[in-house]
């Protein structure tokens, strides 16, 4: 769905309680310092990306419980966001089974990147 000021916002219809990925730009020292306040005060976001550079992009995964809150907030501060991944929860399930499979056939898979775990039980 497309907003006045240019941000985009994706809807997850298949899971609307799973956990999501945004991708948030920070355009000028006053986001810079919204998001670094978040992230000391709000323990339930997953800051995975946060640079103190203006221009740069902050990566956060959010629960569902604090969706509706977080999605405010970038709207107030004007903060233009997307969601990188809509349905978290999904996307973690596939990795694991496809993990699992590959053990299982004791065949290294060479279509993905394997975590440093995975290597080490392949070895």
């Amino acid at each position: 769905m497309s907003r006045a000021d240019g941000t985009t916002s994706v809807r997850s219809a298949i899971n609307p309680g799973s956990y999501k990925l945004y991708s948030v730009e920070q355009n000028s020292q006053q986001q810079v310092d919204v998001l670094r306040d978040l992230q000391q005060t709000v323990d339930d976001l997953d800051f995975w990306k946060l640079d103190r550079l203006v221009g740069s992009d902050a990566r956060i995964l959010v629960p569902p419980s604090q969706q509706q809150a977080f999605q405010l907030l970038l709207d107030t501060q004007q903060l233009r966001h997307r969601e990188i991944i809509p349905d978290f929860d999904s996307v973690q399930d596939e990795h694991l089974y496809s993990a699992k499979q590959s053990l299982r056939s004791k065949r290294l898979p060479l279509t993905k990147y394997l975590r440093y775990n995975e290597m080490v039980d392949y070895i």
